[in-house]
């Protein structure tokens, strides 16, 4: 009797291993090469330490409560945080699913059951009340790992999430410090064009007077008065960027035009430049938020690729059901009418019109796609830092040029004004000088701001001042990125 069963049972069996065999998906393989730190000429030594509130270097109290502010209320920072936020939300509701799931249910219908069906009289043919009350418990054994995977790609787009935070973080510090240095350079440009202004109007003024004595020609005074409206305009135009900057940096602070008339004058720290490589250093990509933020979304799209691939093999879950059911309110809740049941379920998906195969393709194409952006990020991180870099040198050399053309052009002046003292020279030889030094100035202002200005894009380039965690390196060496460990094959 056992064997006829076993017998009976044998085809059922080979059934369903065939079509296990028809739903299990292929085997994994290895994910997509990542660019690593020496494929792209990361060579150098690490980075030297900044600190993580790099702009207070400058010590200027009007910019770190700037920064402080933009840190809370900057529309694009809380942005961030939302995305944060809301990838926190649904790592936990993912991380949910591994354990089991308990659910009540109650419900009460007026039913007129047929007379012509299973249901027998009295019931059959009547109008009655169907009551149920039911506690239902379920549990997805996650036999294959399918749950888990899906788990670790919320993780790591929390994770990618909180690296974007820290990148939008950094880039907005980065954005008011450059402002402000701007802000800074502004202001000294206007304060230089004042004096510019006054030295041609006077100029102007003594071409005049020397042309009434017969000491000069008209092409003389004509030559002296076309700065004068010049100078004005340029004057202007520093005067209106000072306004432009500050409206900029209330904005960038998350203020409106009530803050314009509060943000002062700067009163930045000149000798501040915190330390920065001269070379490309070997720690940057894992100083950088954003490739960490782009390789956290490569190991998601792997997880959730391998948990896509997952989804053709067979569910088990077990279940497990208590409750009451009756026709009748009034033997609702007696012991006849209770219900019990517990057991396995097994769910094999067959036949789905190609739905597994083309969310498998779709996944596979999503960790090729997050491998791409991925190398994007790391060619375009080394582009900037080396970009700075270059620009840092170029600005460097620039800086030291324009120190010796304003020491000449100020010891030059010294000696003009000596000799107009001892009545060598007059008025207007005085004035020419002290117009080139005047221009010499607002030449190294600008130098040493732009220089300022490049420091403070590198700083961002280069990550900022708050490493990565587990960015450390006990030979102060920086490894490359690890690679998920497979990707989708092609179907």
């Amino acid at each position: 009797m056992k064997a006829a069963a076993m017998k009976a049972a044998a085809p059922a069996m080979l059934l369903m291993l065939a079509l296990c065999g028809c739903a299990l998906g292929p085997p994994r393989r290895s994910a997509p090469a990542l660019l690593e730190a020496r494929a792209v000429g990361l060579l150098g030594p690490p980075a030297p330490p900044v600190t993580d509130r790099w702009w207070e270097d400058y010590h200027d109290p009007q910019l770190n409560a700037l920064v402080e502010r933009a840190s809370w209320r900057n529309p694009t920072l809380a942005e961030a945080l939302a995305r944060l936020e809301r990838a926190q939300a649904e790592a936990r509701a993912a991380a949910g699913t591994l354990s089991p799931q308990l659910n009540a249910s109650a419900g009460v219908l007026r039913e007129r059951y047929s007379a012509r069906y299973v249901i027998p009289p009295p019931y059959g043919g009547a109008t009655v009340w169907d009551g149920q009350l039911s506690l239902g418990l379920s549990w997805d054994l996650d036999f294959w790992g399918r749950q888990r995977d899906l788990v670790h790609a919320g993780d790591a787009r929390v994770q990618a999430a909180a690296l974007d935070a820290r990148a939008a973080q950094l880039a907005l510090q980065g954005a008011l410090v450059t402002t402000y240095l701007e802000y800074d350079r502004s202001q000294a440009l206007a304060d230089l064009g004042s004096q510019f202004q006054a030295n041609r109007a006077r100029l102007a003024d003594l071409t005049a007077r020397r042309v009434t004595a017969g000491l000069d020609a008209n092409a003389e005074l004509q030559n002296a008065s076309a700065p004068v409206p010049e100078a004005r305009l340029e004057l202007k135009k520093s005067l209106a960027r000072v306004e432009m900057l500050r409206h900029q940096l209330a904005a960038l602070s998350g203020q409106g035009a009530e803050a314009y008339a509060a943000i002062g004058p700067p009163a930045l720290d000149g000798a501040a430049s915190p330390a920065l490589p001269e070379d490309l250093p070997a720690d940057l990509l894992l100083r950088r938020p954003d490739i960490q933020a782009a390789l956290a979304r490569v190991h998601a799209a792997d997880s959730g690729a391998e948990a896509a691939r997952l989804a053709r093999y067979p569910d088990i879950q077990l279940t497990a059901f208590a409750g009451t059911a009756g026709i009748g309110l009034g033997d609702l809740l007696s012991a006849p009418a209770r219900t019990l049941g517990v057991g396995p379920k097994l769910l094999l998906p067959v036949f789905d019109a190609g739905v597994l195969r083309a969310r498998y393709q779709a996944a596979g194409a999503a960790l090729n796609a997050a491998v791409a952006a991925y190398d994007e990020a790391v060619l375009n991180a080394v582009r900037e830092t080396a970009d700075q870099i270059g620009l840092l040198h170029a600005l460097a050399a620039e800086h030291r040029d324009a120190e010796q053309q304003l020491a000449h052009l100020s010891a030059a002046y010294r000696l003009v004004a000596q000799r107009r003292q001892a009545g060598l020279t007059g008025e207007q030889a005085v004035l020419e000088a002290e117009s080139r030094l005047l221009t010499a100035r607002a030449s190294l202002v600008t130098t040493r701001a732009l220089e300022d200005e490049s420091r403070v894009a590198l700083l961002v380039a280069l990550g900022g001042g708050v490493p990565v965690p587990g960015s450390g390196s006990a030979s102060g060496s920086a490894p490359g990125p690890t690679a998920p460990s497979a990707r989708v094959p092609p179907l």
